[in-house]
Formats: C-alpha cells, structure tokens, sequence
C-alpha cells in the first residue's frame, strides 16, 4: 500500500492513479488529489483522455470503494427503501442497500465523485441521521512523546496539517486531536506524527453504534412509562364502564377535558410519528409506517378534539361515547412498546460478531526496548515482536521467531486437532496456543488480521439482502399508499352506504394502523442475520444472504477435511504390539507414564486411554518434550520415547520391520506414534 501525499489516504498502487516527478512514481486516491498534486509541483495534468483506464485495469470498477452507514431513525421496511432511494441518487454511488434490522447502510461509489459527507448528507435528505463511529475526535498514543520537547515537536507537525480545529497532547503519551473531516482525516494525521518520528497508534473507542443503540433503547424505555401512566387511567376513564368498573360521576365536559390532559402526554412522547411521517412525505414524496400511525392517532385525536369543543360549546348533539382519545393514547402506547421491543432484539442481532471480536485477546505481551510490556492490543504495530504463553490467546497476525507450540486454528481452518508451530510458521491473531513458548513477530494488526477479515465478511453477509428480501421490499415501497388508499375507500364506502361519520371515521383509522410493513421488512433481514451469525460462531462462514437463501436447495455436501467432522478430541483406536502380543497393557502403561507431564494434545488420548483401563500409570524420574519429534522419559533405569520416526531414528532404533504397518494404518486415516520398537494407532471418532 501507498500514501497519497495530498489527503494521506492509504491506496492500493495496482489500482490508484499515479504520476511521476522527479524519477519517483506518487500514488493518488482520485483524479482530484492527483491534480492537486501536479499543479503544486507546476506540472500539467493529464487530459480525460489520458486519465481513462486501458482495457484489462477494471475501468471505474477498480477504484470503487465501500462504505458502512449507521443509521438512526429508521422504523420500518418503507423507511429504507426512502434511503436507499436517497442514497442512490448521488453522482458516483453505484450501489446502495439499506438494512432495517441492522440499521446499517451499505454503499458502494466513486471517490472521484462522491464523498462520505455526500453520502450523509443525503441520508439526512432523506429524514434520517448518520451515527458517526468516532465523530470528528481522534485519540492517540503517540509513542516517543514522553517529555515536553517531544509534545512540542508533535505539535508543531501537526500545525502543518490543514484541517486541525484543536490539539491535546500530553507527555505520557498520549494525544486527542479536533479536525474537520471535510479539510483532512485520520490518516493524515497519523502522518504527520510519523514524518516528526514518533509512531501514533489509535486508542479503543467508544462503540457508537452500541452506545446509541443503549440511549435510544433508554429514551424509548422512558416513553413508554410516560405513555403507560397516562394511558391506563385513560383506558380506565374511557373503557371502564363497557365491563362494569365503577367511575365517579363527571359531566361530559368534565370526561371530555380528563381524556384530553390524559391523552395529550401520550401524543407528545409520541411526537416522532407525525414529525417522520409527515417529513418522509414532503421531501421523499414517500409514506412510511410513520406516516399511516400519524394519520389513523392523528385523525382520532382531532376529531375527540373537536367534539369536545363541541360539548364544551352545550351542543346536546355530542357527548363522551363520542370521543376517541383512547384510540389516539393506547395506539401510541402500544407501538411505541413494540418499537422498544424491536430495539432490545435490533441490539441482539449483532451478538454474534461480539462474540467473533471477543475472541481476540485484549492485551499483548511486547518486548520493546529490551523490556517486555503488557500493552492494549490496538496499540501493537507491525513490526512489534509479541510474546505469547502457553494458554493465552495469539492477539494478532505474525511469524514466528522463537520457541515452538500447538495451536488450536479451528477458528479459522475448521480443523479440532491444534497445529504444530515453528519457527517462520505463521500465527494468526484471535486463535489459542495451547501447549508452548511463542515469540513472534506482528505482521498484521488492526482491521488487516485475519480475524477482522472474518468479521468484515460477516457483516456485509448480514448486510446483504436475499432475493425474497428484495421482493419484500419492493413491496413495502408501494404498500403504504395502497393501505391509504383502502382506508379512504372503507371510509367513503361505509359513509356513502349511510353510516354515521363516527363509524365511517373508526373503520378508516382501524385500517391505517392496523397495517403495519415492519413485520414484512424485519422478518428476512432478521433471519439473514441469525443464520449467518450463528454460522460464523459454529465456524461456518456464509458468503451473502443470496447464498443461504439458495442453502435450503442443497442435497449434497462435499467435505474435504476429516478435522471439520469429528468431536476435535483423538481417542487411541489400536495398541500393536510387534514381539508379544500380550505386552499391550504394558505397553501403554509406559507410554501414559511418558506422556502424563506432556502438554501436547495427543498425550490426553493415551493417558485417558490407560485410565479407562484402570492401569496405574507410574511416575517417571525425569521428562524431556523435544519439539517436532516427540518425548523422552526414564523410570526405572529404562528410557521410554514416545515419538515419530524422526526420534527413534537420532536414537539409532530402526523401524523397518514396523514400517509395512505403519503404512496401513496411516491409509486408514490414522496418526501413529512409535514406543520403541512397538507402535499403536489412534483416530478422531467421527460425530
């Protein structure tokens, strides 16, 4: 990767745009940066002809970048469909879909043309708002900056970066920074500090997404109480009488003004339908759910509104069967515990990738400066040689320089019996070193590991949208007016055929609220998240929604691998004796007793085995663990090894006579490990 050296944005060289000055190649992020660039340097820029791709180099598809939008606001399938019509409409996004169930955006597009702030901006066109991951606050650890010349040194780098609203620097380190995002971002920053000789690494953040999701689930908690205080009292006042409850005797001016102060708390917690509903319709020229819950509690408050101006006024024609402000107060309550209810299991869906993220330790043993330093993992930088013990996690990707262990990859690789690792073999961040010493050196970090990969996969797998789910949205756009235009028809029907204005009145409101599109939008996305959330905690990555749509048409499934299939714990299957076949109880028994103080995932098989047998395994005098190769121990003056052919052969034993056997089992799938001059065999036992 390359730095643009106008906005500082990392680029991929095979796909950025370039320019040559002064016999070195510059890499650019867009034709804008490169021009910049060329008109500082006094050169010219290219024509449009030059700057076209050549055939084969992918054309405007190879500079396309992604973007992930975390919307607040949305509450139904109608109100993504609105942004994803927004969103589509900026020059240069080539794709655009909206989750509901995640309330996430994801955009594809042009940075030639468009622009994250376009992209805002055009969902809040739309009536909605964007939760910006870190707003516009950049915290760091600058490491080196431990004294006041280094903070001045920093701050003076920084000054040269336009864009820097404010800066904090500290001498322990550490390192807030204000900018503008539309003047200069992150890594520009982080380059600046780099190019003074210091090395700034982004500190943990606060979880936006999650912290908003708890503050709307908190405000939504509160409104619903609010509702609920006045809306039972309500119910009481106005329905009490229908089943017998006694009521104190009031007028029905007094009914018609209790209702009212009952009812208007209610409308007002419940102010976000008619401010949505009425906005999605003005500026997206779209009715949403919002939209058919402000007119049917709108209609309803209105009209009790006005009958009772009507009996305040002594018209003897109205009295209080004639208000509907339960309607208007119990709706609002009622939906707005279903949205509180949607919230608690929005916030559920994303369980999943927690729990991939959690697998990732959240410190790392480093050794800089010749000392060795428990540090937090986001502050580990390629480069960093980390130390590892046995039965701690491996923070991140890297190659290992010393030591030697088993590690358990079946996170990754699906496989239950742990890897022997080696020197120059590579690590990979988030799986367990089970048994040895490791020292490695970091390779990957952050959102490059192999781990953050497989997040990122299970994320826009969730994000993406399934045939059926499309299908249901393209629905959802043309269902609300529909549902309208049945209401107006119900009412005009019922009016016209000579009931009265009430009625006619109660069956159009029954019809807007009663249909409501969240059901219809929540139910796949939902489910897309679910089944590929639990397929990546169970190992099973899921590619997009399309694919586990079409998983119910398999009837066959290939595997490749006996590891993906098996309990993951190996169990001996044969104990071969070569000389006397009646030795084979001694056998294991000397081999338990070699194995009992090793920490290597086979030894497990063989001591348990001899347990199950009720063999009193033996302590030996002493145990040696040679890597790679196997264990050597001695009890009672005799040396026993438990080992591969390597050992027994830098012990001068041959194997040949065994060798035809060995063979045969091992084409049976099973692994053998040598005692002596004996051998026995063991497989994994298939589920």
């Amino acid at each position: 990767m390359a730095i643009d050296p106008i906005c500082g944005m990392e680029v991929d060289e095979k796909k950025a745009l370039s320019a040559e000055h002064e016999g070195q190649t510059y890499y650019f992020c867009s034709p804008s940066c490169r021009d910049k660039f060329l008109s500082q340097k006094g050169l010219a820029a290219p024509s449009p002809d030059e700057t076209k791709p050549s055939e084969g180099e992918g054309g405007l598809e190879g500079h396309l970048e992604k973007a992930t939008l975390n919307i607040k606001g949305m509450h139904c399938a109608s109100c993504a469909v609105a942004i994803e019509g927004s969103l589509s409409k900026v020059e240069g996004v080539s794709k655009a879909a909206v989750n509901f169930a995640t309330e996430r955006a994801y955009v594809e597009y042009d940075p030639a043309e468009a622009t994250p702030q376009a992209l805002e901006r055009a969902v809040g066109d739309a009536g909605y708002s964007v939760i910006k991951e870190e707003g516009e606050t950049l915290n760091l650890k600058v490491i080196g900056m431990d004294n006041a010349h280094c903070v001045g040194t920093v701050e003076a780098a920084l000054k040269g970066v336009k864009g820097i609203l404010s800066s904090q620097l500290f001498a322990n380190e550490r390192a807030i920074v204000a900018f503008d995002p539309a003047l200069t971002n992150r890594e520009a920053i982080k380059k600046a500090i780099k190019d003074a000789g210091y090395t700034p690494v982004e500190e943990t953040t606060v979880d936006r997404e999650k912290e908003a999701r708890q503050r709307e689930i908190k405000i939504l908690k509160i409104k619903v109480l609010v509702a609920a205080v006045f809306g039972l009292p309500l119910l009481y006042f106005a329905m009490g009488h229908h089943v017998g409850l006694p009521l104190p005797s009031l007028s029905d001016g007094s009914m018609a003004l209790l209702q009212l102060l009952l009812t208007t708390p209610i409308i007002a917690v419940g102010y976000q339908f008619y401010t949505v509903g009425f906005r999605t319709v003005v500026r997206n020229r779209r009715a949403g759910m919002d939209t058919l819950v402000a007119l049917g509690t709108g209609t309803a408050y209105l009209y009790s509104l006005a009958t009772s101006i009507l009996i305040w006024g002594g018209n003897p024609d109205y009295g209080k069967d004639d208000m509907y402000y339960e309607v208007a107060g119990l709706l609002i309550l009622f939906i707005l515990l279903g949205r509180l209810l949607e919230a608690v299991a929005k916030g559920r869906t994303s369980a999943s990738i927690r729990k991939l993220l959690e697998l990732q330790p959240k410190t790392a043993l480093v050794v800089r400066d010749n000392k060795e330093q428990e540090i937090p993992v986001e502050e580990v930088i390629v480069g960093d040689a980390v130390i590892v013990k046995p039965g701690s996690g491996i923070p991140v990707d890297g190659i290992v320089l010393e030591g030697s262990s088993s590690v358990d990859q079946s996170l990754l690789t699906g496989e239950s019996i742990p890897v022997e690792k080696n020197i120059d073999d590579e690590v990979i961040g988030g799986t367990m070193n089970k048994s040895g010493w490791l020292k490695f050196r970091a390779t990957k970090v952050g959102k490059d590991t192999a781990l953050a990969q497989i997040v990122r996969l299970v994320e826009e797998a969730q994000g993406s949208k399934a045939p059926v789910q499309r299908l249901a949205d393209s629905v959802a756009a043309y269902f609300v007016p529909i549902v309208l235009a049945i209401g107006v028809i119900t009412f005009l029907a019922w009016y016209l055929s000579g009931s009265e204005l009430i009625f006619a009145l109660t069956a159009f409101i029954a019809v807007v609220i009663v249909a409501c599109p969240c059901a219809l939008g929540l139910a796949t996305p939902t489910a897309v998240i679910v089944g590929t959330g639990l397929g990546a905690e169970n190992g099973i990555l899921i590619r997009d929604a399309e694919t586990l749509e079409r998983a119910c048409k398999v009837d066959t499934i290939v595997f490749d691998k006996t590891g993906t299939l098996t309990r993951g714990k190996p169990e001996v299957t044969d104990i071969i004796p070569l000389s006397n076949p009646d030795s084979a109880d001694d056998i294991l028994r000397l081999a338990a007793a070699a194995e009992k103080r090793s920490e290597h995932h086979l030894s497990e098989a063989i001591v348990s085995r001899a347990e199950e047998r009720e063999i009193a395994i033996p302590e030996v005098e002493s145990f040696l663990a040679i890597p790679g190769k196997g264990v050597e121990a001695k009890y009672n003056d005799t040396t026993i090894l438990v080992a591969n052919r390597k050992l027994l052969a830098d012990k001068g034993i041959d194997t040949s006579a065994a060798e035809e056997r060995i063979t045969q089992l091992e084409e049976e799938g099973k692994t053998v490990v040598l005692v002596a001059a004996i051998c026995f065999g063991y497989v994994t036992t298939a589920r």
